[in-house]
């Protein structure tokens, strides 16, 4: 089956018009397709300038609908006609197929592609590589900054420890300030209790030397009253010697009495001078003991002064004392308050510092990891320009065999399409087979049809026959020549 062929214009020229239809470029303002209606033959006018694109093998969905119609119908057509559509059709699509490959075999194949993938994969490896080397500098940067923050993390957590020893010696000096206030305090309050028993012992003297003072004047009064006493003995016993001298001339009997009570008298009178001596002394000796106890109640009496001031200064410096013990204990509790406050921002510095130092440790670890990965992907990227490197001599390779193949499809191509010569020879042939068949067939139907003229006579004259009454014996059949040798085109 052949399709006829139209001249065409120059495919250069995609305004040319057709052959035949120069007078239809006035409908076409853009000219009219290279390529005929595979329909209608008629050319087909373009609807914008020339431009990108498949051009169309149809004028219009019209033909386009008749012309898939017309196919259907002969794809689907009993025999070798449908078979010879089918490989036609077939042929058709492997060479549409082919193009395409050879297309692309083209574009993949040639300097401009193989370039234009060795550019991509160039610009894909700089890209690798340059963001291998910003993630490498930004590891970097990120480990400096860990660096410096780990650096002032050990800074802060000197300087916390610093502090905390100052806090600690601070601590130490309050407790210390504190220890000599309580001490003071404790020697005010020593020296308070000792002035409490001196002032009481003060006042146990004053009462001592008063109670000697008075026991001295009832020893002078009672020496005086004595000495009285005695002088009065003296003067009744001057009296009695004088009356004895008097009355010794009275009586010798009384001279004795009178003797022995002059000796009385001078015993009791050198008693009694002996007892006014006594009384002297006594009263010189309490009236010592009065002007000791005196002086020893002046001195007690200054004494408690002393003491009292004493107690007033001790109380006024056991109070300063407290005072400054408060004071002591206060600065001692902020001292403690502080340095607790310090030992918690040392304990949270060095926490900051032991977190600082995970982060550097963390950081130099992201930094390594970094290293590492942009290693790997200098080593991946230099992998991959090896393995594109490779690719490319297989895909020289595979161009080479795609060209082989090439050539082989268009060799196939070419015995496909001598295949199709030959099977358009065939099916010229088998046409004219057909043609003579339906020759046939028509003079076979010609003949059919007078065999089926010739028919009718026949069946009549079998009904005559049927109606003929069968020969007696002794009678003969007698044949009617032309009736019995006729037959039917079935029977030949």
């Amino acid at each position: 089956m052949t399709t006829e062929k139209l001249p065409l214009s120059d495919p250069t020229d995609g305004t040319a018009p057709v052959e035949g239809h120069e007078d239809e470029g006035q409908d076409a303002p853009y000219g009219y397709w290279p390529d005929p209606c595979a329909n209608c033959g008629k050319a087909i006018p373009r609807e914008k300038a020339m431009g990108a694109g498949r051009p169309p093998e149809y004028c219009s969905k019209d033909c386009q609908n008749e012309k898939k119609a017309a196919r259907a119908r002969e794809r689907n057509a009993p025999g070798l006609p449908g078979q010879l559509i089918r490989v036609e059709e077939t042929v058709t699509r492997i060479e549409q197929v082919a193009a395409d490959m050879r297309v692309e075999l083209g574009k993949i194949n040639s300097p401009e592609g193989i370039e234009a993938r060795l550019a991509a994969a160039r610009a894909a490896n700089a890209n690798d590589v340059s963001q291998a080397n910003q993630k490498a500098v930004q590891a970097q940067a990120e480990a400096a900054a860990a660096r410096a923050e780990a650096q002032q993390a050990h800074a802060d957590r000197e300087a916390a420890e610093a502090a905390a020893e100052r806090d600690r010696t601070a601590r130490e000096e309050a407790n210390d300030a504190w220890e000599v206030a309580e001490q003071k305090a404790r020697a005010a309050a020593l020296a308070q209790r000792e002035a409490q028993q001196a002032a009481e012992a003060a006042k146990t003297a004053r009462a001592e030397a008063e109670d000697a003072a008075a026991a001295a004047v009832s020893r002078a009064d009672e020496a005086d009253r004595i000495a009285a006493q005695a002088v009065a003995d003296r003067d009744s016993a001057t009296n009695q010697r004088d009356q004895a001298r008097q009355a010794a001339a009275a009586a010798k009997a009384v001279t004795e009495e009178a003797v022995r009570a002059r000796g009385e008298a001078e015993e009791r009178a050198e008693s009694a001078e002996r007892a006014r001596q006594d009384a002297v002394r006594a009263r010189d000796e309490a009236e010592r003991i009065r002007d000791e106890a005196v002086t020893r109640a002046e001195a007690a009496t200054a004494a408690q002064t002393r003491a009292e001031r004493e107690k007033e200064e001790l109380t006024a410096g056991y109070r300063s004392a407290m005072e400054e013990a408060a004071d002591a204990r206060r600065e001692r509790d902020t001292a403690i308050g502080q340095a607790v406050e310090h030992s918690r921002q040392r304990v949270e510095a060095e926490k900051r510092a032991e977190k600082a130092d995970g982060r550097a440790d963390q950081e130099k670890a992201r930094a390594d990891r970094a290293e590492q990965r942009a290693e790997d992907r200098i080593a991946a990227a230099e992998k991959r320009r090896d393995a594109l490197a490779a690719e490319l001599a297989e895909e020289r390779e595979l161009r080479r065999r795609a060209e082989r193949e090439h050539a082989a499809a268009q060799q196939r191509a070419e015995d496909e399409k001598q295949r199709a010569e030959k099977m358009e020879s065939a099916n010229t042939k088998l046409g004219a087979e057909l043609r003579s068949f339906g020759r046939q067939i028509d003079e076979r139907d010609a003949e059919l049809r007078e065999l089926r003229s010739r028919k009718t006579p026949a069946r009549r004259k079998k009904a005559a026959e049927s109606d003929t009454p069968e020969p007696g014996e002794g009678q003969e059949a007698i044949d009617v020549p032309g009736v019995a040798e006729e037959t039917t085109p079935d029977e030949r």
